[in-house]
């Protein structure tokens, strides 16, 4: 099986507290320039900052699956997630939001629609390979 990557987004209290602080930067950049009333570069250098933070923040987290292994990548985290597929507990995927539990951690995902029947497509394939789980 090839390596399949799909870009996630965190689920409920983690999402509003991470996009509230991306909201106070570029508030913070637009009260700036407003306050400067001219053209000026510092304003259009946090400008690029927020763009490169928001870009990091939609790409930087990854759902990748590789044969059985699921690698979960996050944004600072020094190392990825690695399980197997097989090992994860109370597996829900259910509109746009995969969830389970792996060593008494609960973990939600937000992904596309699209990427939600993919994975639920190789959930199954590697469920139908594997008859012996509980």
């Amino acid at each position: 099986m090839d390596t399949q990557r799909f870009f996630y987004r965190p689920s409920g209290l983690t999402a509003v507290i991470i996009w509230s602080w991306v909201a106070i930067f570029f508030c913070g950049g637009v009260i700036f320039q407003y306050e400067m009333a001219k053209f000026n570069w510092p304003a259009i250098i946090i400008a690029c900052l927020f763009v490169l933070l928001l870009a990091w923040e939609l790409l930087g987290r990854q759902l990748v699956f590789t044969g059985q292994n699921l690698i979960v990548r996050r944004l600072f985290a020094p190392r990825a997630l690695t399980v197997n597929i097989h090992q994860l507990e109370q597996l829900t995927l259910s509109g746009r939001t995969m969830s389970f539990s792996l060593s008494g951690k609960r973990y939600r995902f937000r992904v596309t629609k699209r990427a939600m029947t993919r994975i639920k497509s190789i959930v199954s394939a590697e469920n139908s390979h594997n008859p012996n789980q509980d």
